[in-house]
């Protein structure tokens, strides 16, 4: 009799052991269910992250431009006489440095703008202006020499016209695109504002009945400008504003003394409007 008791309680040991089993493999792929979900949900928020970083690279991660503008109004004011522009147009390159990597508010950067070059050519209407030896078109200057007769003729009422080359100019920028966190085409809209102290090489060059007169100066300019871009290209406006005191560097037909010409300093401003294209 307890040999028969001994076996019954070892069969129904070993039935114990074997179904409980089946619920130690069950737990066990749920735990490996819940670890590779985790893991899962892991590499999805990694790729999300990079899908933003695209995104807002799209949208602001292309700052190199160039400028093709043109100033309906420019105009330069020396010894009281103010002259307006014929026509005046730029060509400029620049570079706009944002910050920081992650948009504030996932909608707005904030940096420098650097202007490489900027390349100004005005034509100025042909009224009264002032040169270096205080002649002007109402006055004339009617000395000469025969010995130019060649070169002036060439040269001969070109008009008044300022050559204006800037480098290194630079700035603040503030950039927002609105709706950057939508799905589709407009989220690459954005608006952006700057500012710019720009150095800048003039040249003043007076042609008016066979007499040449040209100076040369350091100006500071500056500029205070917005645009509206879509993708790779943008338009916008500009007002520019500076001076420079110009000095004498050539005088055809003129027997002044080049000693006794005073410097002429020069106001400048002008309203541009241009399109640029990201690179």
């Amino acid at each position: 009799m307890r040999h028969i008791l001994f076996l019954l309680l070892a069969v129904a040991s070993v039935a114990g052991v074997r179904a409980q089993e089946p619920v130690d493999s069950l737990d066990y792929l749920r735990d490996e269910l819940d670890a590779a979900n985790a893991e899962l949900a892991e590499k999805d928020l990694e790729i999300e992250r990079l899908n933003r970083e695209k995104n807002w690279n799209s949208i602001w991660g292309k700052g190199k431009y160039t400028m093709l503008s043109y100033a309906p109004t420019a105009n330069v004011k020396a010894e009281g006489l103010k002259e307006k522009a014929s026509f005046s147009f730029a060509i400029t390159k620049g570079n706009s440095y944002f910050f920081p990597k992650r948009p504030i508010a996932g909608l707005l950067k904030v940096g420098f703008d650097v202007r490489w070059t900027d390349i100004q050519v005005t034509k100025y209407k042909k009224r009264n202006f002032v040169t270096s030896d205080n002649w002007n078109t109402d006055g004339g200057n009617t000395g000469g020499d025969d010995d130019y007769g060649d070169i002036l003729s060439k040269f001969n009422n070109l008009g008044v016209w300022d050559l204006h080359i800037g480098a290194f100019g630079i700035g603040p920028v503030v950039s927002v695109a609105p709706f950057s966190m939508m799905d589709n085409a407009a989220k690459y809209l954005r608006a952006t504002l700057y500012f710019h102290y720009q150095p800048t090489f003039g040249l003043h060059l007076v042609s008016d009945e066979g007499d040449l007169n040209s100076s040369m100066a350091y100006c500071n300019i500056f500029d205070f400008g917005g645009k509206i871009q879509y993708r790779r290209v943008a338009l916008g406006v500009e007002s520019r504003w500076g001076s420079g005191k110009y000095s004498q560097i050539a005088v055809l037909n003129s027997s002044d003394d080049e000693d006794s010409r005073p410097k002429i300093k020069r106001d400048f401003s002008s309203f541009r409007v241009y399109i640029a294209f990201t690179l």
